[in-house]
């Protein structure tokens, strides 16, 4: 072997061997430090909820006037956050749309707050990103509300029986 060859060997020695003198060894968490075991989430955390009062939401211009049309912009409230501790009876919502993909379900959910009247929810169930809208206590006012929703341009919107924040007068809906 020529000298010109031996050199790369004895610069990659030293690196080898401190790479193969972690192997097998079991990394051991740092104090203080949760084991994924250890760790809950909390499924029903909806981060468009969270008090940021600076949230605007513009809605696009589609009018194909190149926007010429006058664009409005709404401010979204705080979330009361006593108002969600309420009961939670059986009930109904109306389901708009149930998809994988979180970024097409929150921009459904920003849409769908311009457009309707009423407590919007987006809930991660069975892999799926769900965006419901109300909390109704009995079938009969699901259907009048899903009407509403079926003319605001959500035809495929359905009833589906879940858990509801019951509200202090009784009756659902916001």
């Amino acid at each position: 072997m020529k000298i010109h060859t031996r050199w790369p060997v004895f610069l990659l020695l030293p690196l080898v061997s401190c790479s193969l003198s972690k192997i097998g060894g079991k990394a051991e968490p740092k104090t203080g430090e949760k084991t994924p075991e250890a760790v809950v989430y909390q499924e029903d955390f909806d981060p468009l909820t969270l008090n940021d009062d600076d949230i605007k939401i513009a809605p696009v211009d589609r009018s194909g006037t190149g926007g010429a049309a006058q664009q409005r912009t709404v401010v979204v409230p705080k979330t009361d956050k006593a108002q969600n501790q309420g009961e939670m009876v059986k009930g109904y919502r109306i389901q708009l749309m149930s998809t994988s993909n979180m970024d097409q379900a929150t921009e459904i959910k920003k849409n769908a707050m311009v457009k309707l009247q009423g407590k919007i929810y987006l809930a991660f169930e069975s892999a799926q990103y769900k965006i419901r809208v109300g909390d109704f206590l009995t079938r009969d006012e699901a259907k009048t509300a899903l009407a509403e929703v079926v003319k605001n341009g959500y035809l495929d919107a359905w009833i589906v029986p879940c858990q509801v924040y019951k509200t202090a007068g009784g009756e659902g809906g916001e």
